[in-house]
């Protein structure tokens, strides 16, 4: 197999860095630069504390990649009924579930805390960043977005035009796939 051939598949599988793609010939890739997603991170702290207790949570779940039009189950609308919406490029059913207050501590303590995010290490052979939800918190005019993909285990975070890329730690993922789940849409 011709190298050519080889790098051409390690990128269609995400598995060779948008840097290199780069040295290719005529290609162009869609990636934003790997040194600029990594450098965001640094602008994620100020974001988070940002945050408090009396921030408005609302939550949007997020379309299944593999069926964009998934039946819905038993006892909510026909499937031409469920709407979705789009936030920040990625789709997202248009029904929203405002959170008490009293639901919000426990995202609220994983995102604030420091050791929940690292530094965003890379593309992964998972299909791409596909959110499974959107944690949108309002503090006055102030709009932090915050989409989560667990099967990459990553998150993006937004705010006026910042975006920031990072992974999610371990104990953070498992603590907001949790919490996700206990939320009744």
């Amino acid at each position: 197999m011709s190298n050519l051939v080889s790098v051409c598949i390690a990128l269609l599988l995400g598995l060779a860095s948008p840097i290199f793609a780069k040295e290719l010939p005529g290609f162009h890739t869609f990636f934003p630069e790997s040194v600029e997603i990594r450098a965001s991170f640094a602008k994620l702290k100020p974001l988070t504390n940002s945050l408090f207790a009396k921030s408005q949570l609302t939550v949007y779940r997020g379309v299944a990649r593999e069926n964009p039009e998934p039946s819905p189950p038993r006892g909510t609308p026909k499937a031409n009924e469920v709407r979705t919406i789009i936030r920040f490029g990625q789709t997202f059913y248009e029904k929203s579930l405002p959170v008490p207050a009293a639901k919000t501590r426990k995202p609220l303590s994983l995102v604030k805390n420091p050791q929940s995010f690292s530094q965003w290490g890379g593309s992964k052979a998972c299909g791409g960043f596909h959110p499974d939800y959107a944690l949108v918190w309002k503090t006055g005019d102030q709009v932090v977005e915050m989409h989560l993909c667990f099967t990459c285990k990553e998150i993006k975070v937004f705010n006026g035009q910042t975006e920031i890329y990072c992974e999610i730690e371990e104990v953070a993922y498992q603590g907001l796939k949790d919490w996700t789940r206990s939320l009744s849409f």
